[in-house]
């Protein structure tokens, strides 16, 4: 096993900020406006300050926990870049952001998903990052070959990782997309993932949920040893998860509803948003398929099962409307899923100790990271 130490364990005293929610849309704001006649800069202004009503509010999140100076813990981030190149661009804030949420947070071990990095790339990338972050002296990386400049994966660490990598997984139905990256750290078993998107025309649905979902289920049924999967799993699970749900009357009742594996069990929770249905990541099918993986694997969504009352809690925010981040109009597509065993915390190790999800940092991409503390087993004297 891999043996770190580190500090113990406090709940700090931090809490999330809160912002307000009220049922009237922004294209009814914009309809208001217009019959009434302001003037234009009044217009503009009003518009503004009504939408900031329509905000999700973020609450119900337990604090996160602190390290002490007595156990022996791993905190693992997972962080969808949306491109590191232009991350790493000196010329963007973004890599001043990226680095500073690194630094900031100081995980033992960093998933990186969509790096979009072609092969030729990589000891660039990998020179750049040892500049920047000097201290993850190990970054192993799988990228796409049959598509230039897509999907990919890549894990860096304080950990010499050297012989304990793989890739990829059978049954991947996408083999040369760089999606899958598995490190064997002896006790327990990390799996940084980017699920395929089912495409605009929902193209690659049928192939998501029948083949892929259910080789990754084969695959993590085959690990015998406890698993965490981090990344960004495109799906927003529970109606928690997906911004536009906040409006519907019946919102609080869908949330008490449990999480079926039936797409048809789902379908009363489109009434009036029907164009969801048609979404990527937020079809009936994949939501459906996501609560078989989790059962037929024995896993649980890690920041549902330490903060079970958050809500308004995303990780996603689509920059096709710029105000989304800030009135936190977004989808929990990025997970952190552990294997029933580390939830254990009688006598086994590893142990599975806190999920985050950092929405307050500063933007780097169109996601957030997210993450999990693990506690491994005492090192042998």
């Amino acid at each position: 096993g891999v043996a770190l130490l580190v500090p113990l364990l406090l709940r700090s005293g931090r809490g999330p900020s809160i912002m307000c929610k009220s049922k009237k849309s922004i294209s009814s704001l914009s309809e208001d406006s217009e019959e009434k006649g302001p003037p234009a800069k009044k217009a503009k202004k009003d518009a503004k300050k009504d939408a900031k009503k329509d905000a999700i509010e973020r609450k119900n999140e337990n604090p996160r926990i602190v390290k002490d100076d007595t156990s022996q813990v791993l905190k693992l981030l997972t962080m969808n870049v949306a491109g590191l190149r232009a991350v790493l661009d000196p010329e963007k804030k973004k890599l001043k952001n990226f680095v500073e949420i690194i630094r900031a947070e100081n995980a033992d071990i960093i998933f990186l998903n969509e790096h979009k990095l072609k092969t030729e790339d990589v000891d660039t990338a990998i020179e750049r990052l040892h500049e920047l972050i000097p201290e993850y002296v190990s970054c192993h990386f799988s990228c796409s070959t049959s598509k230039k400049g897509y999907s990919g994966v890549a894990v860096l660490s304080k950990i010499c990782l050297a012989d304990k990598v793989s890739y990829g997984f059978q049954g991947n139905i996408f083999p040369d997309e760089g999606r899958a990256l598995t490190i064997d750290l002896g006790s327990i078993a990390l799996l940084g993932l980017y699920v395929p998107n089912s495409g605009q025309k929902l193209e690659r649905l049928n192939a998501r949920v029948e083949t892929w979902d259910r080789a990754l289920t084969r695959y993590c049924q085959s690990i015998n040893k406890p698993l965490l999967i981090l990344g960004d799993l495109n799906v927003a699970h529970r109606p928690q998860d997906i911004h536009n749900m906040y409006l519907r009357s019946n919102f609080n009742d869908m949330c008490l509803e449990p999480l079926s594996i039936h797409a048809d069990d789902l379908e009363s929770q489109y009434t009036g948003l029907t164009a969801l249905k048609k979404q990527a990541g937020l079809t009936s099918l994949e939501r459906a398929s996501f609560s078989q993986l989790l059962q037929e694997a024995n896993l649980i969504d890690a920041f549902v099962h330490f903060h079970p009352q958050a809500s308004g809690a995303f990780t996603y925010f689509s920059q096709r409307a710029v105000q989304n981040r800030g009135l936190n109009r977004g989808l929990r597509l990025d997970y952190v899923l552990a294997s029933n065993t580390l939830l254990d915390h009688t006598s086994n190790f590893p142990r599975l100790l806190d999920a985050f999800i950092l929405d307050k940092d500063p933007a780097f991409s169109d996601h957030v990271p997210c993450g999990c503390l693990i506690e491994l087993p005492p090192p042998l004297s």
